[in-house]
């Protein structure tokens, strides 16, 4: 799992981790999207993750300007609740 910015949504451009980052995006209230290059790159995390390491990753892109509350208090909380970790 990883958070960055600016893009605003939840990576659902690999099959493998398609149903976790379904979940993600409902719990952290970001809208899903397949998260592509559109131009000169080599890849995105995800797909970089998951040539070289066995299990699967995602990527949520939050809007430029995310809270820094949200980024240390409520995505954690919400990304621990879709993990299954009670509070």
């Amino acid at each position: 799992m990883s958070f960055h910015q600016p893009l605003d949504g939840v990576d659902v451009s690999s099959p493998e981790s398609r149903p976790f980052a379904r979940r993600l995006a409902r719990s952290l209230h970001l809208p899903r999207k397949p998260l592509t290059c559109g131009g000169v790159c080599h890849g995105t995390f995800t797909q970089w993750f998951m040539a070289r390491h066995a299990g699967v990753a995602v990527t949520a892109e939050y809007g430029r300007h995310p809270g820094r509350h949200r980024m240390t208090v409520t995505a954690p909380r919400q990304l621990l609740r879709v993990l299954g970790a009670s509070r």
